[in-house]
């Protein structure tokens, strides 16, 4: 077979199978998420949810930034505490060392836990309060601490009573790395009143009064008390 015949037998093969040979369009690579705009899907498996306290201008449906996340001291990344002062361990006073039996009805209960409020006064936390608001409001000793050292305001009520006020974001998570979207899916606003009167029967100041969560009238929501920066 000559060359010519050669070439023209190639020719004819290829002829035949262009119609079969197509080409995939390469895959449309995924970009980053729109900056604000929400995810209205349902949560799917791999989405996680945490909660955190800040002093942030966002709302439910709200994204957040990864340094909206940092300021108010969780890590965008794990979902967790930074290690910096919003969340510095306060050791707890031990209990005072008196019986119940031994207490005079005039007696005031025992400090259970104390720490420095934003001004830096001394707050305590007596032992009938804790049992108040753990059994009533369902919340922990350090949401109090958290909501005097960081609150988004705090103002004179009467005599030496402050009240203090901050609030907790429900944040749900999807995506990972680039795509990673944070969204706000629930709000609540925390309040916690202090007494800081000293005529006390152990001379301490009163300390906390109460701490409830606005717009409940008895348990706050479980994600208040478990704020990853509480």
């Amino acid at each position: 077979m000559s060359v010519w015949k050669t070439l023209a037998a190639v020719a004819t093969s290829i002829a035949v199978l262009a119609p079969v040979l197509t080409i995939a369009p390469a895959a449309q690579a995924a970009g980053p998420a729109v900056v604000g705009r929400s995810d209205d899907r349902e949560p799917g498996q791999g989405a996680e949810s945490f909660s955190m306290l800040g002093d942030l201008d966002a709302q439910v449906g709200d994204v957040l930034t990864p340094g909206q996340m940092r300021r108010n001291g969780v890590d965008p990344t794990t979902m967790r505490a930074l290690k910096n002062d919003r969340v510095a361990a306060e050791s707890p006073d031990e209990p005072d060392g008196q019986s119940g039996s031994m207490l005079l009805r005039a007696t005031n209960a025992p400090v259970l836990y104390s720490w420095r409020d934003n001004k830096g006064k001394t707050v305590n936390l007596r032992r009938n309060i804790n049992t108040k608001i753990v059994d009533k409001h369902n919340l922990t000793w350090r949401v109090p601490r958290a909501v005097t050292q960081h609150p988004n305001k705090r103002w004179f009520v009467s005599g030496k009573k402050y009240s203090y006020q901050t609030r907790v974001l429900n944040v749900r998570c999807t995506g990972r790395l680039w795509w990673r979207k944070c969204k706000v899916v629930g709000s609540t606003q925390v309040l916690t009143s202090v007494d800081f009167r000293t005529n006390t029967s152990d001379g301490r100041a009163f300390g906390v009064t109460t701490a409830y969560c606005l717009g409940y009238a008895g348990r706050c929501p479980s994600y208040v008390k478990n704020a990853v920066n509480v």
